[in-house]
């Protein structure tokens, strides 16, 4: 699992069932991209500075997806997971 922090607890794992190759991962460090299945792994940059504790989909559009923090926020990607706004 390359790039993804073996030692850590992963709060949250998520994938869609239309691209199941494409996992997150949210870990006290932050979340995890992976495009492979889990084979290698990216650090995704997110717009708040709290921890992701759940990832949901739009169930008809992978591309589509929801993480709420434990602070309470809710961040939204439009390309997969790639890239995060905050909801206002």
């Amino acid at each position: 699992m390359g790039g993804l922090p073996t030692d850590r607890t992963i709060y949250a794992i998520h994938s869609h069932p239309k691209m199941p190759q494409r996992l997150l991962a949210a870990l006290q460090e932050g979340v995890y991209r992976s495009e492979d299945a889990g084979k290698t792994w990216q650090k995704v940059e997110m717009p708040v500075a709290s921890h992701v504790v759940a990832f949901a989909h739009h169930p008809e559009n992978p591309t589509r997806l929801f993480a709420a923090t434990d602070k309470g926020k809710i961040v939204k990607s439009t390309d997969g997971g790639a890239h995060w706004i905050q909801q206002q």
